[in-house]
């Protein structure tokens, strides 16, 4: 009973100050919210792309390089063995200076 005639007669005094900080701390959020955050320009994306499409030329390069050998080797490839042709298939994911020396070799 003695508490409730304290709150009853000192209830400002506790709503007040509470009060203040929840209007503290929502103008600090709306000011934290408000910073501008700088973006750094995007130069990764540039470079991405530059990659990727010299990556795609060197592959059409490497494609061509080996359409030319089979043609060029056209025999040697033909009298290939199974075991042959499987480690064929296994060279040509190497670079195209290996798969010369591979069918130089034959």
């Amino acid at each position: 009973m003695k508490v409730w005639e304290w709150l009853k007669k000192n209830w400002k005094w506790i709503v007040f100050p509470v009060g203040i900080l929840l209007a503290v701390l929502g103008w600090f959020f709306w000011w934290r919210g408000r910073q501008k955050v700088e973006i750094p320009p995007s130069t990764t994306d540039d470079a991405a792309d530059n990659a990727v499409d010299a990556t795609a030329k060197a592959s059409d390069v490497k494609t061509q390089a080996l359409e030319e050998l089979e043609k060029d080797h056209g025999e040697k490839l033909s009298t290939m063995t199974d075991e042959q042709r499987d480690e064929f298939e296994k060279v040509k994911k190497k670079p195209i200076d290996e798969v010369v020396e591979w069918i130089d070799n034959l």
